[in-house]
């Protein structure tokens, strides 16, 4: 699947196995959407194969977004020091081991397992084909990584879809074999898959920078503050609309759908837009957005048009933000690997944190939305220096923000 060397859209030799790679990694980061939106529809059909209580069956999320995080501490330790093949091996086989273990009716123990491993997976995967893009794809990283991300969405969209499917044959749990099945024909390729070796010589010409906290800092503090803006709205945004705006359930599921479709919207689009604009210009815009859309779900929240109407405009902010911070920050550093492993762990322990945190603001009385809308000063802070700091390494003159 991966090789050391970083190959980039300049490469004359072989362009098509790099286009086949790219691909192939685009349909792992789609099984990776289709698992991620597995859970919530079959937490029920879970807890009952299992024999514990709904309440009890949380337990399974809890050990998944843990696997997430210690596959990406994890990444961001062993990216210097193991080759991303082994990597990203380990993430195939724990996310489909995972994935399959989780409907063996052997009690609440093995499941908070299967469901580590299955984080782990998923975790381990994510860092992995980011980084590779970044390595491989050169200054065209940037539309590349936006590609990845929208297959992603595309996958979180049509994982419900397919358990609703599945559902109507009586066997749900099929979807969770699917995806692991489909995990394992892509994984399979994607690791036997070769591309042509080029000589170092073909490296971008923009330096790039021993890996420390002064290179990620900046975006450390965006890819956290847009993480923690994203869970929070796809964990409060349909019991924000019920209690604010006294929304009933399919007013409530409008303002949710509309932000996971404008989120999948905004990753096709950044594909395109990232080349008309510029990474840097599409990147501060989509701040702005994402800052008017979070201001807008505080300031229209008791009208149900207008909380629709702001969640969609967040979301379409917020959609390009992660990958293409995450390509900027990893193509600053010597390590690519470690870069976004490190990012990828803050980033997972924002989400694990914000939805709580705004729990206890909210009170019962709202979703917490307030939190969500503060965010936008570090986003909007850790994303002007992200791009500030790319746009210095590119010149040759490395410095901090």
């Amino acid at each position: 699947m991966l090789s050391p060397v970083p190959v980039n859209h300049q490469v004359a030799a072989s362009p098509r196995p790099i286009r086949q790679w790219f691909w192939l990694s685009c349909g792992v980061f789609g099984v990776l959407g289709f698992g991620s939106a597995l859970l919530g529809p079959t937490l029920g059909d879970l807890a009952q194969t299992l024999a514990i209580t709904l309440p009890m069956a949380g337990s399974i999320r809890s050990g998944r977004q843990l696997g997430q995080f210690l596959a990406s501490v994890s990444c961001a330790w062993l990216g210097a020091r193991l080759s991303t093949a082994l990597l990203g091996l380990a993430g195939f086989l724990c996310y489909s081991a995972g994935l399959l273990m989780l409907l063996l009716p052997a009690g609440l123990p093995v499941a908070v397992i299967a469901s580590v491993l299955w984080g782990l997976g998923q975790g381990g995967l994510h860092v992995v084909c980011n980084a590779e893009v970044v390595a491989r794809m050169g200054e065209q990283a940037p539309r590349h990584v936006a590609a990845l991300h929208f297959w992603y969405s595309l996958g979180s969209i049509a994982g419900p879809l397919l358990v609703y499917l599945c559902r109507l044959t009586g066997h749900w749990g099929a979807a969770y074999a699917l995806a692991a099945g489909t995990m394992a024909v892509l994984g399979s390729r994607l690791f036997a898959h070769r591309a042509a070796p080029v000589s170092g010589l073909t490296r971008a010409a923009a330096p790039r920078l021993p890996i420390g906290l002064g290179v990620l800092a900046a975006p450390m503090v965006a890819v956290s503050a847009v993480n923690m803006m994203n869970a929070g709205l796809a964990d409060w945004s349909y019991q924000n609309a019920v209690l604010v705006a006294g929304a009933g359930p399919g007013a409530a599921t409008a303002v949710t759908s509309a932000f996971w479709v404008s989120v999948a919207v905004g990753r096709l689009a950044s594909v395109r837009l990232v080349d008309w604009l510029g990474t840097g210009p599409l990147l501060i815009g989509a701040a702005v957005l994402a800052t008017a859309g979070t201001g807008g779900i505080v300031l229209y929240g008791p009208d149900v048009p207008g909380l629709t109407v702001a969640t969609a405009v967040a979301g379409l902010g917020i959609a390009p933000l992660y990958p293409l911070v995450t390509a900027l920050g990893a193509a600053a550093t010597d390590s690519p690997t470690t870069a976004a492993g490190a990012l990828s762990a803050a980033a997972a322990a924002s989400a694990a944190v914000g939805p709580m945190v705004q729990g206890l603001l909210g009170g019962g009385h709202d979703g917490g939305m307030v939190l969500v809308a503060a965010l936008s000063l570090p986003l909007v802070l850790g994303v002007v220096c992200t791009v500030g700091q790319d746009r210095r390494r590119k010149a040759t003159l490395p410095s901090d923000c």
